[in-house]
């Protein structure tokens, strides 16, 4: 709202403007900066640009954010999560691989043996913090894709592969107790 000017003049009429209350409607289109690192449902304070009140200066506007979920980062806080899928080779025998960022891709090594929902943490590399120079981390869950179609050579070779291999599924408790590794050393 904005003080009408034909408000107060001594007149038989009301103001076509104000109909004699003294402010008008106005709509005001501003430009405001969003500073990095908001979060949805922060508040921002806009001074002297919210309604006018008869005799007084504006008030304040306050603009509510809303921020949208990004396509492939999921925010916690400052920090983001993103799941990485690798190949079934490359979690066998390591990789090198590249990861993208808010601002770039970086390459990171990807060791032998990787298992399926491991997690790396990448420093710096989340949301900048509000009023600080400092990042929230970003943190990469790695998912092994198992090949479903396997070619005639390839089953044979994972054949072999299982045949050489000790079992190493596990249920519960994955080590041994200390009794059952002093026992195997006496029998």
């Amino acid at each position: 709202m904005n003080i009408c000017k034909g408000y107060g003049k001594i007149a038989r009429e009301k103001c076509n403007n104000c109909k004699g209350n003294g402010l008008i409607e106005k709509i005001k289109e501003i430009t405001i900066d969003i500073p990095a690192g908001v979060d949805d449902g922060s508040t921002l304070r806009i001074s002297n640009e919210g309604e006018e009140v008869k005799g007084l200066r504006a008030g304040d506007l306050y603009v509510i954010i809303n921020v949208n979920e990004h396509d492939i980062f999921e925010r916690k806080g400052y920090d983001l999560y993103l799941d990485y899928t690798i190949s079934f080779p490359q979690a066998v025998f390591g990789a090198a691989i590249s990861v993208p960022t808010l601002k770039d891709n970086i390459k990171i090594k990807i060791p032998e043996g990787t298992q399926s929902g491991t997690i790396f943490r990448i420093r710096e590399k989340g949301v900048k913090r509000l009023h600080d120079s400092d990042y929230g981390d970003l943190y990469l869950r790695i998912n092994v894709k198992t090949p479903t179609k396997l070619s005639s050579k390839q089953r044979k070779l994972l054949e072999e592969f299982t045949a050489e291999s000790k079992d190493e599924s596990k249920f519960g408790k994955s080590e041994r107790n200390l009794f059952e590794k002093i026992k195997d050393i006496f029998v």
